[in-house]
């Protein structure tokens, strides 16, 4: 299995399936793993070395990243699949397969985003609840008012209304 994502990665991971699971496994007797191998630069350069698709494969994704900075998706993915054409990085591929690797693409980096988001929608749902619960806490156990707990836990003005 390889990785190519945005995150911080080790060179190479072990995946259990017995870590999906809710409740453990304690017998061992049910587990498959997988073996990831992150392409990403500094993590497996010598395999990308000694595998050419794979290098032009992570070159691709290089170019689509480094556009991706300076023009909508769309037009990045157009850029980089004609620019890696012009230089021969998977040319035959990307000649005969134009629109699906297009598609492709786009729908990986658009999930890639709806993921981080509905991440970062979660994570700010779990500040505000735990931000409520730390000031109902204080203005039970040390008798504060609502003001006065805001006051303590650092709670902006403009913040004090999402925790009433």
């Amino acid at each position: 299995m390889f990785y190519n994502g945005v995150e911080d990665k080790p060179a190479i991971e072990t995946l259990r399936l017995s870590h999906a699971f809710i409740n453990p496994i304690k017998d061992g007797e049910f587990e498959w793993t997988a073996t990831v191998y992150n392409l990403n630069k500094g993590k497996n350069d010598e395999l990308l070395r000694k595998c050419k698709p794979l290098s032009d494969y992570m070159e691709f994704i290089n170019r689509v990243r480094r556009l991706a900075r300076n023009y909508e998706l769309e037009e990045a993915v157009s850029l980089a699949v004609n620019s890696c054409i012009e230089d021969g990085v998977m040319a035959n591929i990307l000649k005969n397969n134009k629109a699906e690797v297009k598609e492709m693409v786009l729908t990986e980096y658009n999930e890639e985003r709806v993921l981080k988001g509905m991440y970062d929608d979660g994570r700010e749902e779990g500040i505000q609840e735990g931000m409520k619960l730390a000031i109902n806490n204080l203005m039970k156990s040390a008798n504060k008012s609502f003001e006065e707990a805001c006051d303590m836990l650092g709670v902006s003005d403009i913040d004090r209304e999402l925790y009433k």
